[in-house]
């Protein structure tokens, strides 16, 4: 079982995962790339590695979206005041062209928030 933290908690990030969660376990996790993503996220398993590196694998669902005009599955989302207005506010391909503003639906829990379009973020390591 994992403790609830107030909002004004804190806490060591240095604990292995392993010691946290574990099949079964539900939590919540939120990143900020500007705009925050709240994420649910469960433990389906865990596998033996073995030695080698650590690696954490994850999945989403992908987000089912319908137009909000005609009903029809959404390739398209046109951002509100909010994320969640951005979620609900389906175009489907006959719609989007008479937004303004649109953002495609990504495979993606960022999908139709703050500007993302699903586009991979590069990461440059510096090899010296």
């Amino acid at each position: 079982m994992i403790a609830l933290l107030r909002d004004d908690e804190e806490r060591e990030m240095n604990v292995p995962l392993g010691q946290v969660v574990h099949t079964g376990s539900r939590f919540r996790h939120e990143y900020d790339f500007g705009t925050t993503t709240e994420l649910t996220l469960r433990v389906l398993g865990e596998l033996d590695g073995g030695d080698d590196e650590i690696r954490l694998l994850a999945r989403n669902d992908a987000p089912a979206i319908d137009c909000h005009r005609w009903g029809a599955p959404a390739s398209w989302v046109s951002p509100g005041e909010d994320d969640w207005i951005a979620m609900t506010a389906g175009l489907c391909d006959a719609c989007a062209p008479t937004s303004e503003y649109r953002l495609p639906i990504v495979n993606s829990p960022r999908s139709g928030v703050c500007g993302y379009d699903g586009a991979p973020m590069w990461i440059i390591v510096d090899e010296e």
